[in-house]
């Protein structure tokens, strides 16, 4: 009783309109809008959530990278699982694809360039490294957030940290016209054949 007499005389926000005076629809509207493109969902994904939930984008270049690539981030976290880490550290030439994430320009203790990469393909990130001449061939070409072929030769620092020592780096091909120019290259035709 104490409650409605402390309530009598007040008026909610609702009380002030009469039905009367209201235009209020009570219809819900939703507008149509199309999907985000694959590519840019994913990236909101990876910004807001710190990792891919619908896809990965390397996902879009699987047919080039079940053919070509000759090692991967899972055959890697197989090796730590397994502990043979070791039989990576062969300095072996590989080709591996994936996304740069990051790219840090650093100076070596013989006060020259070097850059190194943080890289993901779809089983995990790795580390690559540009020196000398590959680094003034390649360094200010690279862009974050792109899909990267990396030739280079495997290495393990530590117990389990995979690093890659790049000889050589292409767009992903994005036409039948770029898999052959990257395909038909030297190295990379040196690498894939050794396989």
């Amino acid at each position: 009783q104490e409650n409605s007499r402390q309530m009598e005389g007040q008026l909610s926000l609702f009380d002030m309109v009469t039905p009367e005076q209201s235009n209020y629809d009570d219809s819900i509207r939703i507008n149509h809008m199309n999907e985000y493109p694959e590519s840019e969902k994913l990236a909101y994904e990876k910004d807001v959530v710190g990792l891919y939930l619908s896809g990965h984008p390397m996902a879009a270049y699987q047919d080039f990278i079940d053919r070509y690539c000759t090692f991967d981030m899972r055959e890697f976290r197989e090796a730590v699982s397994q502990e043979r880490t070791e039989s990576l550290n062969d300095d072996a030439q590989v080709i591996m694809c994936g996304m740069l994430l990051h790219k840090r320009i650093r100076t070596t203790k013989s006060k020259t360039a070097m850059a190194v990469l943080l890289a993901e393909d779809m089983y995990g990130q790795f580390e690559a490294a540009l020196f000398g001449k590959v680094f003034d061939q390649y360094a200010s070409v690279l862009d974050t957030d792109k899909p990267y072929v990396f030739l280079g030769r495997r290495r393990i620092q530590g117990e389990d940290t995979f690093s890659l020592s790049i000889d050589a780096i292409f767009p992903m091909p994005q036409t039948q016209q770029e898999v052959y120019e990257v395909t038909g290259n030297w190295l990379f035709k040196k690498i894939f054949n050794a396989s």
